[in-house]
């Protein structure tokens, strides 16, 4: 069991539960996801959409699917003032990047939150491990992936 009391460091961030919450929830996972804002701000109006629907729609397939419909994309991207084109190719790049799989969004963004809550916690881990630390440079520690000794320079 891991005591949070020790070794741990606490911030609270002040935020409705709306797509406000769901684009900070989205920045905070830069590390793993590298999307850009607009990238964020699109994915963060789904997430917001989704958590709208799940109070009504409590089968996950329905929900997901009813999400990629022509009329529930057309309202989120009115709702946050893009063009079609637009849209569509950050959709795309969602796609390319593995956030949104078979036209939907991969569970590890989907926050695990309940309506009418007060807080809301995301607990990070860090795995601290000699086998972890880069070889060549120690600056590219930080973007090390799972398995790699170091990241090679581009």
């Amino acid at each position: 069991m891991i005591n949070i009391n020790k070794n741990s460091n606490i911030a609270t961030i002040p935020t409705a539960l709306d797509i406000g919450f769901f684009y900070k929830w989205l920045s905070f996972l830069v590390p793993f996801h590298k999307l850009t804002k607009t990238e964020r701000y699109v994915l963060a109006s789904f997430l917001n959409k989704r958590f709208q629907l799940k109070e009504v729609i409590k089968d996950e397939l329905v929900l997901d699917n009813i999400l990629k419909s022509i009329e529930i994309r057309k309202e989120i991207r009115e709702d946050i003032g893009m063009t079609v084109p637009q849209f569509n190719i950050t959709i795309s790049k969602l796609k390319r990047s593995g956030v949104m799989k078979d036209n939907k969004i991969d569970n590890h963004y989907i926050p695990n939150i309940e309506k009418d809550t007060e807080q809301y916690r995301l607990i990070l881990i860090f795995d601290i491990h000699e086998k972890h630390k880069a070889k060549n440079n120690i600056r590219k520690q930080a973007d090390k992936k799972d398995g790699e000794d170091s990241i090679s320079e581009t």
